[in-house]
């Protein structure tokens, strides 16, 4: 009787990392593309306003949520660093996550006084959230699944076709799907390799250093096939212009972030027994 919620319990928990991943891949675009629109019309009111709301944060907010995770457990130690220094990483953090408010905000309703454009950009928010997270979303959910003889392959096919399902939900170019298609396969598969080069619970890590070496080497050699089919005259070749590229170094750079941060489920241990089956 217990298996089943205990079941439940690993698919929620490889749901969720796998989540976690996804919305850490898409947020420096929401980042870089809401900075954009807040730096445009940045004044002193609204660095004033920021810093209040920051204040309430690092004082008030996130000592209460800290202490609130310890109690359950145990509670807090010495600290090591003195409060003055604690004062301020967190005032800098909670300065940090209101800017990102506005970003984000500005970036989704552009200011705009009708609720038709404010609706219309929350659905161009959701979908560029949706084309972002697609893919890792997908990819994690498959190295997290590789032990699940039932499920491995069925997420697997999942992971390897979810840059086609993202080019065709998304209406992307064909490009676009080429240029997503081909790092993301290779970081799949070389990503499956790392279960049994050490620890569970480094396998996310040990994938941030997988997409290190992909994504350069991708972003470099695709420029360079540009380059030669720009001196052959041979139009068909342009995979990237240059914005385009770092629409895709900020892509990767998110999903680095994401494995970096992101809790490996401890119960899927069956994982690396499942590599070698």
């Amino acid at each position: 009787m217990t298996e089943g919620p205990s079941a439940v319990l690993r698919a929620l928990n490889v749901g969720v990392a796998s989540l976690w991943v996804a919305v850490c891949a898409a947020t420096p675009e929401f980042i870089w593309r809401g900075a954009r629109v807040v730096a445009s019309h940045l004044n002193a009111a609204d660095l004033a306003s920021a810093l209040l709301v920051g204040l309430i944060l690092a004082f008030c907010i996130e000592p209460a949520l800290e202490r609130f995770r310890h109690t359950a457990a145990q509670p807090p130690g010495p600290q090591s660093y003195n409060l003055v220094f604690r004062a301020a990483v967190g005032l800098a953090f909670a300065f940090a996550s209101v800017c990102l408010h506005d970003a984000i905000t500005a970036f989704l309703a552009s200011h705009a006084a009708d609720d038709a454009v404010r609706q219309a950009g929350l659905v161009a928010g959701l979908r560029l959230a949706g084309a972002w997270t697609v893919v890792p979303f997908c990819v994690a959910l498959a190295w997290l699944t590789v032990g699940r003889a039932r499920w491995r392959w069925v997420f697997a096919v999942l992971a390897l076709a979810s840059p086609g399902l993202a080019a065709l939900m998304f209406s992307w170019q064909l490009q676009d799907w080429i240029t997503a298609q081909l790092p993301a396969s290779c970081i799949l598969l070389l990503g499956y390799r790392q279960w049994s080069l050490g620890p569970v619970a480094g396998f996310f890590r040990r994938n941030v250093q997988v997409l290190l070496w992909v994504s350069p080497i991708w972003l470099i050699g695709a420029l360079l096939f540009n380059w030669a089919g720009n001196q052959l005259g041979l139009a068909w070749t342009q995979l990237y212009t240059p914005g385009e590229a770092w629409i895709d170094v900020r892509f990767y750079l998110g999903w680095a972030i994401g494995l970096s941060l992101a809790p490996v489920p401890l119960a899927e241990r069956a994982c690396q027994a499942g590599i070698g089956k």
